[in-house]
């Protein structure tokens, strides 16, 4: 399903209960962004669009490790 939706490593999408794909973060650490969306799906409404920048905190916090994986 991974290679179907996306190849990029950290993404992480959100299928709702019709199996449809409510929601995606660029990041899978992205704590925020994934609870808005698991949020949406438990009150059976559409999600709210991300904003321009919200890849942009989780990719920072996982700068920090980097260096240990690499």
């Amino acid at each position: 399903m991974h290679h179907a939706l996306g190849r990029l490593p950290d993404l992480a999408y959100i299928i709702d209960r019709r199996g449809q794909v409510a929601g995606r973060v660029l990041w899978s650490n992205d704590a925020r962004g994934l609870d808005g969306i698991l949020r949406a799906v438990v009150d059976d409404r559409r999600p709210a669009r991300p904003t321009r920048y919200a890849a942009i905190a989780p990719l920072v916090r996982g700068l920090g490790t980097i260096s240990p994986i690499l």
